[in-house]
């Protein structure tokens, strides 16, 4: 057993993320847990052998828990190093795509989901992804997990899922999010 501890203001998960020998581990973001995919091409195009693909996964075999708004976003940085742009890039008009984020937890144990002990209201730099919660040992819902225009899936074995009072499962565009940008930035 044993116990994996990460704390921070911000916690971002990109790629697929094994943690194995633990008990029970904590996420604990003051503010936001970020999560998003990442596209592990080993130098192979789509259709090549060793091409693996985008994968957004944090697996572990025993409980978790997270605190933070549970966000599917891409962050800035890494869409920067991935950003195309649709135009000739000479003109006001081109646009730049934001990619969506899908991300699954997978976990063998029970996961709960905490509320951040502080939030801002800002403009996510993602929309239309999906998070997806796996868990053998139930779910317990007490957060947030935001998903701009995308998805939210809440899969537990034992057939346990308990959303809490006060817990939230956001879709809507109720919040500002970000589908792309043109040259001017407008």
């Amino acid at each position: 057993g044993g116990r994996f501890s990460l704390a921070g203001e911000w916690i971002d998960l990109v790629g697929d993320l094994q943690l194995s020998g633990f008990d029970r581990a904590y996420l604990l973001a003051d503010s936001d847990l970020r999560v998003s995919d990442f596209d592990y091409q080993n130098g192979k195009a789509s259709g090549q052998t060793g091409y693996k693909g985008w994968s957004g996964r944090f697996s572990h075999s025993g409980d978790l828990v997270t605190a933070g708004r549970i966000v599917a976003e891409v962050p800035s940085d890494v869409a920067e190093l991935a950003a195309i742009t649709i135009g000739d890039g000479e003109s006001s008009d081109d646009f730049s795509p934001v990619f969506a984020a899908d991300f699954t937890f997978d976990v063998d144990g029970k996961i709960t989901t905490l509320q951040a002990s502080h939030t801002e209201n800002r403009i996510l730099s993602s929309a239309g992804g999906s998070v997806t919660l796996n868990a053998g040992g139930g779910i317990e819902h007490y957060g947030t997990i935001e998903v701009p225009y995308g998805s939210i899936t809440l899969n537990a074995d034992d057939g346990r899922v308990l959303l809490a009072n006060g817990s939230q499962l956001i879709t809507s565009g109720t919040g500002a999010a970000a589908f792309g940008t043109v040259k001017d930035g407008l």
